[in-house]
């Protein structure tokens, strides 16, 4: 079953769309887009200006297009699903990608994104000016992208999971890296870190100006950065722990650093 059009200026589609089915089409303009697309189910198409698309992809889904300005797209992914699209302009998404799924886009200016990433799940994209990014990461995931200008980042990363890029400007980072974790990025300006590292893993980064790091970096890991300027580090080292970095100008380090350190 296949279906190819457009729906525009105050339209409604309303509908599922099963078994390998084509969805192909543009919803401008106050449109409304609610549906199912099931079971290897195909949706190209942008949805644009006050533009609500709410429905599920299920089973190696693919979902492409873009929700721009005051667009709200909420649904599930699960199952080798890939979305791929950029929400711009005070956008939420809301769902979940499970299962080997891919997100890539750009969240920009006041977005929301709240949703799961599990099990080898990849997010490559920019959350940019007073985003929130709420979610986990769990099992072999990576989260590659900057996070700047009063963003928040709440989530996990567990289980060889990779995180890259900068926290910049009054921005939050709150999290978990366990099992062999990578943390790779800078947190400047009057930035919080809070989180754990534990067993084999890695932060390395700069932690600069009125900058909090607050967390325990435990079983072979590694910390390398610098602190500079009424900084404040405080955490454990443990078991053949190094940390490798310079601490200037009234900064405070407060931590153990145990067994062969």
């Amino acid at each position: 079953m296949g279906e190819v059009q457009s729906l525009d200026s105050t339209a409604q589609h309303t509908g599922s769309l099963d078994s390998t089915a084509q969805h192909t089409g543009s919803l401008d303009s106050t449109a409304q887009h609610t549906g199912s697309l099931d079971s290897t189910a195909q949706h190209t198409g942008s949805l644009d200006s006050t533009a609500q698309h709410t429905g599920s992809l299920d089973s190696t889904a693919q979902h492409t297009g873009s929700l721009d300005s005051t667009a709200q797209h909420t649904g599930s992914l699960d199952s080798t699903a890939q979305h791929t699209g950029s929400l711009d302009s005070t956008a939420q998404h809301t769902g979940s990608l499970d299962s080997t799924t891919q997100h890539t886009g750009s969240l920009d200016s006041t977005t929301q994104h709240t949703g799961s990433l599990d099990s080898t799940t990849q997010h490559t994209g920019s959350l940019d000016s007073t985003t929130q990014h709420t979610g986990s990461l769990d099992s072999t995931a990576q989260h590659t992208g900057s996070l700047d200008s009063t963003t928040q980042h709440t989530g996990s990363l567990d289980s060889t999971a990779q995180h890259t890029g900068s926290l910049d400007s009054t921005t939050q980072h709150t999290g978990s890296l366990d099992s062999t974790a990578q943390h790779t990025g800078s947190l400047d300006s009057t930035t919080q870190h809070t989180g754990s590292l534990d067993s084999t893993a890695q932060h390395t980064g700069s932690l600069d100006s009125t900058t909090q790091h607050t967390g325990s970096l435990d079983s072979t890991a590694q910390h390398t950065g610098s602190l500079d300027s009424t900084t404040q580090h405080t955490g454990s080292l443990d078991s053949t722990a190094q940390h490798t970095g310079s601490l200037d100008s009234t900064t405070q380090h407060t931590g153990s650093l145990d067994s062969t350190t």
